[in-house]
């Protein structure tokens, strides 16, 4: 009897050990370091935006990561074709050659995004991060990461990133905090700005 007791607890203390090791076994799966081809080096969103001059267009050759989460994508059309992500130092527009985003990279998504063979450009002098330029027409016109590319690029790190709005007061909005989530304290509207379309419906544009 006293051997029986004996083998018992033994049983249990290693299936107990076993359950605790699968534990981390799934945590590090999940949560591991940056490996392989996600091993670059690491930059900020800030200090991204440093290297690009307005009008300019730049290539990015540097094995450079950057770690951010979604904070605005195309579940209710306000971005066509992109993403806004966010680090704690900036914020930046990703763009993607792909539609309903959405479902793939909801808001609150934590992604790690491979930079080297992107390019940083701007539009209406919002910085953005696309896959591909082309000035034939005389004009400059960027295009998103293609589709077959995004998992080459864009690794999902976790989701349901918390997201906290950064505070501004009115008097404090810059384009320093494009692509940021924000909150505005203090202001109102005046009830004849209420209720607008801002889109022109008569001439099919926004």
């Amino acid at each position: 009897m006293k051997n029986n007791l004996s083998f018992l607890a033994a049983f249990t203390m290693l299936l107990f050990a076993l359950c605790c090791c699968m534990a981390c076994f799934k945590k590090a799966a999940y949560a591991s370091p940056v490996q392989g081809q996600w091993s670059d080096s690491l930059i900020s969103i800030k200090q991204l935006k440093r290297l690009h001059l307005t009008g300019a267009v730049e290539p990015i050759q540097k094995e450079w990561m950057l770690q951010a989460v979604v904070v605005a994508n195309d579940e209710y059309d306000n971005w066509y074709k992109s993403l806004v992500i966010q680090d704690s130092t900036g914020g930046i527009m990703l763009l993607l050659d792909g539609q309903n985003l959405f479902q793939d990279y909801p808001v609150g998504t934590l992604i790690r995004l491979r930079l080297k063979d992107l390019l940083l450009s701007d539009y209406r002098r919002m910085v953005q991060l696309v896959g591909a330029v082309d000035s034939s027409s005389g004009s400059l016109v960027t295009g998103g990461i293609p589709l077959p590319l995004f998992k080459q690029h864009i690794q999902i790190v976790q989701d349901n990133f918390p997201i906290v709005p950064l505070q501004v007061q009115f008097k404090n909005l810059h384009d320093s905090l494009q692509g940021r989530l924000i909150q505005i304290s203090n202001i109102e509207f005046s009830a004849t700005d209420t209720s607008q379309t801002f889109a022109d419906k008569k001439n099919k544009s926004r």
